[in-house]
């Protein structure tokens, strides 16, 4: 189960990313069209801001879902030392990923907790 959710929030942030990196490759292209349209929905429903750079719609979803993968992680390596004396490559897959994400990105949940508080 806990390898499934992994596998699923790994999927979901590679998308995510995946997503932004096309819609800024269009908006580099096309002059600033993406940012258009997103200040235009953001007006039409009564979210004007005009802080709210283009690189923030990436940052912030993934340094808030890197507290779930940190926890997922941290259940991964807890499991290890307690139930299971070795790791089982096609059972544990995307929790070894999500554990080599988390220690990898450790920076973007750090970086937005030190601006948060900063702030």
């Amino acid at each position: 189960m806990q390898n499934r959710i992994a596998g699923w929030l790994i999927f979901c942030q590679l998308l995510y990313v995946t997503a932004f990196s096309v819609l800024s490759a269009v908006d580099s292209a096309s002059g600033g069209l993406v940012v258009r349209q997103i200040a235009f929905v953001r007006n039409a429903i009564g979210l004007s801001n005009n802080y709210v750079r283009f690189n923030d719609y990436v940052t912030y979803p993934l340094a808030f879902s890197s507290l779930v993968n940190t926890i997922l992680a941290l259940v991964f390596v807890w499991t290890l030392l307690r139930k299971r004396p070795q790791i089982d490559l096609g059972t544990d897959f995307f929790c070894i990923i999500n554990s080599v994400y988390v220690a990898s990105s450790a920076w973007i949940f750090g970086g937005a907790f030190f601006s948060i508080l900063r702030h």
